[in-house]
C-alpha cells in the first residue's frame, strides 16, 4: 500500500508567491478569489520526498495569517495591557492534494506562529457549512462564537473592532471561531429574536431612505409585522422539514451580514435580508452525508418564501390604489430581496442560503424554483 509523503510547513519565499497564488485561485472559486490578499505573515506546505536537503518537494497549499491588537474591553483582561490576536484569513489545499493533511498540518503551523507572537487569542471565519475546515479547527482548540458571546467578550465596541480585524463584517453566512474557546455556547432563541429585530431595524431604514424618511403610519406597523410573518414562515417550514425527516437541526444567526445591511440600506435603500440558518448540532458533521436532508429542508423554506413573495407582490400589483395596498408595500419591498438571495443566487458570498442546499441536492428542483422565481419577479 502507497503511503502518502510527509508534508512540511515553513515560511513561503518571496519569489514562490504566483505559484502559490495560482494554488489560492483553483482551491476558491472566481468569486471568492477576487477577494484573496497576501499579509507579511504566510505559510506553506509541501510534500518532501527523500531527505530534507536532498529531496524534492511541492506546494500543495497555503495559510495568510494576520496579526492585530485584541481590544482592551475584552473580558478578563487588565486596563494597562492590549495583547496580539492572530487571524487564520485564508487556508486552502490544491484540490489534487486534497486527504494528505496538508490543512491540519497548515493550521498547526498557524497556531505555532500566533505562539511565537504571543497572541491571546487566534480566529479565524468559517461558511456554516464549510464542514471540512469546520472539523479542523474544531479538533485544534477552536470553537464557533455566538453574537451572545462575542458581545460578553468584547463589548459593544471591542466586538466591532474585532469583526474590522477578521473581516466578519462582510462574509454572510460565516461563523466566528476563536481559541482558546469559550464554555458558553450559543442560545438560538435569542439569536431568532436578535436577527428578527436586525431585519426590522434595516427594513426601516431601507424604506425610510426610498421615502425620504417620511413614513406612512401603516408602514410603522406593517414592516415588523412582514419581518416576523416572512423570516417565521421560512423558518417554519424548515423547521417543519427537519422535523417530518426526523433530524435535529438548531437554529444559528447571520450577525456579520448587519453592517452591510444597514450601509446599503442608507446608501440606496436596499433591503438585504439575513435570516439565518438551521444547522446539524455540533461540529463533527460532514455537510455531503446531512445533504439527502438539508437539501429537502432547504427546498421547502426557498419555497415558501417564493409563496410569499407571490401573495405579496400579486396582491400589490392587483390592489390598485385600493387603501388596503399601503399595508401591503412593506411587504412587497422585503419579499423580492430576499427571494433572489434565497433562490436565484446559489454562490459566493451568498451559498449560505437555501438556493445552494437546493442546487448541490437537486439541479432539476432549483431549475423549476429559479424559473418561477424569475417569472414572478417579471410578472409583479
Amino acid at each position: 500500500m502507497a503511503t502518502s509523503p510527509p508534508i512540511r510547513v515553513r515560511t513561503m519565499r518571496p519569489e514562490e508567491k504566483p505559484s502559490v497564488r495560482r494554488i489560492a485561485w483553483r482551491a476558491f472559486p472566481l468569486t471568492e478569489s477576487i477577494f484573496f490578499h497576501w499579509s507579511p505573515h504566510v505559510l506553506v506546505a509541501e510534500t518532501v520526498t527523500g531527505p530534507d536537503d536532498e529531496g524534492s518537494s511541492q506546494i500543495i497549499g497555503g495559510v495568510v495569517l494576520d496579526l492585530f491588537q485584541l481590544p482592551q474591553s475584552a473580558k478578563d483582561r487588565p486596563a494597562d495591557e492590549q495583547p496580539k490576536g492572530g487571524m487564520v484569513s485564508w487556508l486552502f489545499v490544491d484540490p489534487d492534494a486534497q486527504g494528505l493533511g496538508a490543512g491540519q498540518a497548515l493550521v498547526e503551523g498557524a497556531i505555532a506562529l500566533f505562539q511565537e507572537q504571543d497572541c491571546a487569542e487566534m480566529f479565524t471565519c468559517v461558511e456554516g457549512y464549510n464542514t471540512s475546515s469546520s472539523r479542523i479547527f474544531s479538533t485544534r482548540g477552536f470553537e464557533r462564537l455566538s453574537p451572545g458571546a462575542q458581545f460578553a467578550r468584547y463589548g459593544l465596541w471591542g466586538m466591532f473592532l474585532v469583526w474590522l480585524h477578521t473581516f466578519h463584517y462582510l462574509d454572510i453566512g460565516h461563523f466566528l471561531w476563536v481559541r482558546p474557546a469559550d464554555p458558553a455556547p450559543g442560545r438560538p432563541v435569542l439569536q431568532w429574536w436578535g436577527t428578527l429585530l436586525g431585519n426590522i431595524i434595516i427594513g426601516y431604514l431601507a424604506l425610510g431612505r426610498i421615502a425620504g424618511f417620511r413614513y406612512h403610519p401603516e408602514w410603522l406597523l406593517a414592516l415588523p409585522l412582514t419581518v416576523l410573518v416572512l423570516l417565521g414562515t421560512r423558518f417554519g417550514a424548515m423547521w417543519l422539514a427537519a422535523r417530518h425527516r426526523g433530524v435535529t437541526l438548531r437554529y444559528r444567526a447571520w450577525e456579520s451580514s448587519f453592517p452591510l445591511g444597514v450601509v446599503l440600506a442608507l446608501a440606496f435603500g436596499a433591503f438585504y435580508p439575513s435570516p439565518g440558518s438551521l444547522y446539524p448540532p455540533g461540529d463533527g458533521w460532514r455537510y455531503r452525508d446531512w445533504l439527502p436532508d438539508l437539501g429537502p429542508v432547504a427546498l421547502i423554506g426557498a419555497s415558501a418564501v417564493l409563496i410569499m413573495t407571490m401573495l405579496t407582490t400579486g396582491a400589490v400589483a392587483l390592489g390598485g390604489s385600493a387603501n388596503w395596498v399601503v399595508w401591503l408595500v412593506p411587504a412587497s419591498a422585503l419579499t423580492r430581496p430576499l427571494l433572489i438571495l434565497e433562490i436565484l443566487l446559489p454562490f459566493f458570498p451568498f451559498e449560505c442560503y437555501n438556493g445552494r442546499r437546493v442546487w448541490e441536492w437537486k439541479r432539476m428542483a432549483w431549475v423549476v424554483l429559479a424559473t418561477l422565481a424569475v417569472i414572478t419577479l417579471i410578472l409583479f
